[in-house]
């Protein structure tokens, strides 16, 4: 399976039937699965399991290239019924994009078998290998055609989710199930997803984060001693300090630097215990950029309280945000922000753009007054409330790593970033561009249209305010 990312920039939206504004800035970016980059006989998994035999790539019989074949039969009795999708688990939206930017999926299939009039549907999963529970209905691409190629579409915001699952309505990575139930013998070629949103104020401040100025702050485990039986340091993210399977020590073989090594963290990721506190005169709102190293191990992971093993691939990293260690998480089961799976035994960077956090809505309690004069008020918080509140904090946790974590990880080189907006560059926005002296400043606006080739970097400060590429980046023209 291959991916390719186009990126688009334009000023208008991908059709009228999705509600953007004509003159809004946004952001637009299509990303393709093919099966071009797979080894004929590459195996799909099922809907319900893993990889299967009747889903498998071959070579095209009606056109170029490889598309995928659904072969199966469910029983003799029904020889021309296969009664389950194939999946993909996980798909990865792209850096900075979630769910709610998906404006159009389309793909293209070819049935041979006109046995049972069922169109060809599409679903939502939970991200993961194995059996993973649905997150919405199945939704239907029109009445089946057959014995020829046919591109369907699918508007996202149709897709209806289940009770148990709506607050993944803004999920980074998901699990993507399609075929045709109740019919079998059909292939399947490009699926594409189109993202696309408005470009907002904190995308741009993160985008021009400068690490030669801008405030970080740095977890060093390396200031703390190797401790098998738990560190007060770091935790799950429930609340529960000093386990025996999150601990600090030396990492994997060959690594001489204390990091944080969990366990196993099953289905909790580690918090960072102690409160983050920003620099002097920065907020939540003022952060940028949270990065940090991970490594997965083919180990199996081992519960400290029972002994028992869970072998099995961990998902994509994620971050979590709260107010304090104990507090409800302000972004439910956590953002990926872009980032995919990582590759097993060897070290990965992962970065989160805080832009990309799908915020959750919180309900809590307010307690005034004490004793039998105690009031208790209930309090509710949409997501963009929990947003601006959490924006308003120096001091916030962090729960980073692998949410399930089932292999064995490591964590290390935690870095939190903090950048005033507009503090990226000058007033024009480009200061921090650096142009070799024989090629100069080339600057596109969002249509994709060159409006300026010059050497003088003043030329590109007077242009009308707004947002442009400038030598391949986007800056912002005040």
């Amino acid at each position: 399976m291959k991916l390719n990312y186009h990126k688009l920039f334009s000023t208008l939206a991908l059709g009228a039937a999705f509600a953007f504004s004509a003159n809004a800035e946004t952001k637009s970016e299509i990303v393709t699965i093919d099966f071009e980059s797979d080894e004929i006989g590459t195996m799909y998994c099922t809907n319900g399991g893993g990889p299967n035999p009747d889903m498998k790539v071959v070579e095209n019989p009606y056109g170029d290239g490889k598309v995928l074949y659904i072969s199966g039969v469910s029983s003799p009795e029904n020889p021309d019924v296969w009664s389950t999708m194939c999946r993909i688990p996980s798909f990865s939206c792209p850096s900075g994009f979630n769910f709610s930017n998906l404006v159009m999926i389309e793909l293209s299939y070819y049935a041979t078998v006109e046995n049972a009039e069922v169109p060809f549907s599409i679903k939502l999963k939970n991200p993961g290998e194995g059996w993973q529970g649905d997150w919405t209905a199945p939704l239907g691409g029109g009445d089946p055609e057959f014995n020829k190629w046919v591109t369907v579409g699918y508007d996202p915001t149709e897709l209806v989710f289940n009770d148990d699952a709506k607050g993944n309505d803004k999920a980074g990575t998901f699990g993507f199930a399609f075929g045709m139930e109740g019919s079998t013998r059909y292939y399947i070629d490009d699926i594409t997803f189109m993202f696309e949103k408005e470009v907002t104020q904190r995308e741009i401040d993160e985008e021009n984060l400068n690490k030669e100025t801008a405030a970080c702050v740095s977890i060093d485990f390396d200031n703390l001693e190797a401790n098998p039986a738990g560190s007060e340091f770091v935790g799950s993210n429930g609340g529960m300090t000093n386990r025996a399977d999150m601990i600090i020590d030396k990492g994997p073989e060959g690594y001489n630097n204390n990091c944080v090594h969990i366990i196993y963290g099953g289905h909790t990721n580690i918090m960072l215990w102690n409160l983050i506190e920003a620099p002097a005169g920065y907020t939540f709102d003022d952060l940028r950029l949270v990065e940090y190293d991970i490594y997965e191990t083919e180990e199996p992971g081992v519960d400290c309280t029972n002994g028992n093993t869970y072998p099995g691939k961990n998902g994509s990293p994620l971050l979590k945000i709260k107010d304090a260690p104990w507090s409800i998480d302000s972004n439910a089961n956590g953002s990926d922000c872009g980032n995919g799976p990582v590759e097993v035994n060897k070290w990965s960077h992962v970065e989160f753009r805080p832009s990309g956090i799908a915020w959750a809505a919180r309900d809590f309690n307010v307690t005034e007054g004490e004793g039998d004069d105690a009031v208790s008020t209930p309090v509710h918080w949409d997501a963009d409330q929990t947003r601006d509140e959490m924006g308003k904090l120096t001091k916030f946790n962090i729960s980073v790593g692998f949410f399930p974590c089932l292999n064995q990880c490591y964590v290390d080189n935690v870095k939190l970033w903090f950048q005033k907006s507009g503090a990226g560059g000058d007033e024009s926005g480009i200061a921090d561009i650096v142009a070799p002296a024989e090629e100069g400043y080339t600057v596109y606006n969002l249509q994709g249209i060159r409006v300026l080739k010059t050497m003088d970097k003043n030329a590109v400060s007077n242009l009308p305010a707004g947002l442009y590429i400038v030598n391949g980046k986007k800056y912002i023209i005040k």
